[in-house]
């Protein structure tokens, strides 16, 4: 709140949308939907106004997250469009989480493209890395496809080394409440997303987040 605020207050309008969108994706995480709506699409209506494509493409793909986790029919064309903008202007970390949701959003109706895009997801990963959080639900859904398809030994393979990962990055947080809350989180995460059903992202219904 305080970047958004310090944005509009300078004149950067770019960032203020950025900060938008990244308060929205924050908002759904608290489970706060009707306020991560509201924040996504002012953040998209700015990015649209100042053509900031890095803006537009993260409002997209969290409000299509949103959506989809909705049933709302406009999700799997709101993330595609995100996914393919990322593309296009080099966001590969963006394009691989889009890539990954609509995997999951295809994975009974289309499983065919949804183990392509969560391929493409995985491989975009490793090349150009993310934040743990994003690696969780990238990895992950590439594991529960691998799982559905009865590659379980290669499922297992990936959860045991992003399990390593998840350790490798508490390790590095000094402060023993913090490390503790990401680990939580974290595990939360993981269990979510290993499971084909609910939402990608466990909601902390205002638990330290």
């Amino acid at each position: 709140h305080r970047a958004v605020e310090l944005a509009r207050r300078t004149g950067e309008r770019r960032l203020e949308g950025e900060a938008r969108a990244r308060l929205g994706g924050l908002l759904l995480d608290l489970d706060r939907p009707v306020d991560a709506e509201s924040e996504l699409r002012d953040a998209k209506l700015l990015a649209d106004e100042i053509e900031d494509r890095r803006g537009q493409v993260l409002a997209t793909v969290w409000l299509g997250l949103l959506l989809w986790e909705e049933d709302a029919e406009e999700a799997r064309g709101m993330v595609e469009r995100a996914a393919a903008l990322a593309h296009e202007v080099g966001f590969y970390r963006a394009e691989a989480f889009g890539l990954a949701i609509l995997a999951r959003a295809t994975r009974e109706t289309d499983p065919v493209h949804a183990d392509a895009n969560s391929a493409r997801a995985l491989e975009l990963v490793e090349r150009h890395g993310a934040e743990l959080s994003d690696r969780i639900v990238i990895v992950g859904t590439r594991a529960l496809l691998l799982a559905s398809q009865g590659q379980g030994s290669a499922s297992r393979r990936l959860v045991r080394r992003l399990e390593r990962r998840v350790r490798e990055s508490a390790r590095n947080i000094e402060d023993r409440h913090l490390r503790e809350d990401q680990a939580r989180y974290a595990e939360r995460l993981l269990s979510q997303v290993l499971s084909p059903e609910g939402p990608v992202l466990p909601r902390s219904r205002g638990e330290s987040a």
